[in-house]
């Protein structure tokens, strides 16, 4: 009598995890099968693909404002760059400046008093650091890292032109290239 108790106990047991096994195929069966790279659902992907909001450098006078356009990531190309670590910096010994520091890559100007507008003309393939404004509002400096090291730009108003200093290279390692 044990053993017939036992024997259907241990039946019943194994029926109910092949039950449980089946239900559970089943329901695999039903969901699609996720392989690989999965995307973001759309609303998701349309916020991490926005461009992002521009820094504004407002002149010292109040009269201009200076909106620079910030590249959302990095390429590879610029993580891969060689890197020096020293005492805690990260150093591009290419550019004699830090490795992937911040990069803007479009100016705009904005004249505050009326509907003035204007694009400020950067060299092609821009890598901009944030533009600082001459006391007097007439005139604004950033720089520009290429592969040789890092220029010094010369912004003016009025003829909304810019240019390179030529025969200058800055060093970015310790702390801003221009103030």
């Amino acid at each position: 009598m044990r053993k017939l108790v036992r024997h259907t106990a241990a039946v019943f047991f194994i029926l109910i995890a092949v039950q449980s096994g089946q239900r559970a195929h089943a329901q695999q069966e039903d969901q699609p099968v996720l392989h690989g790279y999965q995307k973001a659902p759309q609303p998701i992907s349309d916020i991490l693909n926005a461009r992002p909001t521009p820094l504004v450098q407002v002149s010292p006078d109040g009269k201009w404002l200076l909106a620079a356009d910030r590249l959302p990531y990095p390429p590879v190309s610029d993580l891969a760059q060689p890197m020096l670590r020293l005492a805690g910096l990260r150093i591009n010994p290419a550019t004699n400046g830090r490795h992937h520091p911040p990069r803007f890559t479009a100016l705009r100007l904005y004249y505050t008093e009326s509907k003035e507008q204007a694009v400020v003309p950067v060299p092609r393939n821009a890598y901009l650091s944030l533009p600082e404004w001459s006391q007097d509002s007439q005139h604004f400096a950033f720089t520009n890292t290429t592969a040789q090291g890092i220029e010094l730009w010369i912004g003016q108003i009025g003829t909304y032109t810019t240019s390179a200093v030529p025969k200058i290279r800055l060093s970015a390692v310790l702390s801003e290239p221009l103030q």
